[in-house]
């Protein structure tokens, strides 16, 4: 950014709805480097990509907690209440110039900033872990996951069609772990945004789940 470099990992953790990033730059130091937080409104229409940026009075959000290490928000809907959890290196979360945006400033004495963000309808007890210790969480559940299921190889095969279905059924399996990572059926489009009106859709369920009774072990 501005010819300085910017190292960015991130990692998402496999037990709780939490993101963690770890930022390495000189331009922490020289503090030209925040992150910007910022809520959006439902749109109440068929396809929600989560960027809608209207209706700012229908909302609210606030800082319950902010101190060196750790902030809450609160945001609060029609009918709907959730907690973003933050932790982080020494640095400050402040409310920013708009509503429902905020932005955290990390302290100068490092160019190293860590920051995790973890969202649940209560408040979140204690600190949330960091990047290392998400990225531990990310790494034990996938190969957890691609080594409890199977796989097929059609190396052998003549048939041109053969490489492209390998490919379909990793990916597929890949699909099933990022699309239905919670603990009720997703959305038509799983987890990537609101296609159904944020509904689960469920009378279509059966037929994306079906195929797990054939090849759980």
């Amino acid at each position: 950014m501005e010819g300085e470099p910017v190292e960015v990992y991130t990692a998402g953790h496999q037990e709780q709805d939490q993101l963690a990033v770890k930022v390495q730059s000189p331009l922490i130091k020289e503090g030209r480097l925040a992150i910007y937080i910022r809520y959006p409104y439902p749109t109440a229409e068929f396809l929600d990509e989560g960027t809608f940026w209207e209706h700012p009075e229908l909302h609210q959000t606030k800082i319950e907690v902010s101190d060196t290490h750790f902030a809450n928000i609160s945001h609060q809907l029609q009918g709907t209440r959730y907690e973003t959890s933050l932790t982080f290196t020494e640095g400050k979360l402040n409310k920013g110039k708009e509503d429902h945006y905020f932005v955290f400033q990390p302290g100068r004495n490092t160019d190293l900033l860590e920051f995790s963000a973890a969202f649940s309808q209560k408040k979140m007890e204690g600190k949330l872990s960091l990047y290392d210790e998400t990225l531990a969480s990310s790494t034990k559940a996938w190969a957890d996951f691609w080594n409890r299921g199977a796989a097929i190889d059609f190396a052998g095969s003549k048939d041109p069609r053969a490489k492209e279905l390998e490919r379909r059924v990793v990916l597929s399996q890949y699909l099933t772990k990022v699309q239905c990572a919670g603990h009720y059926p997703p959305q038509e489009t799983g987890l990537t945004f609101n296609s159904w009106f944020g509904k689960p859709h469920t009378e279509m369920h059966w037929w994306h789940a079906v195929h797990f009774a054939l090849w759980v072990v």
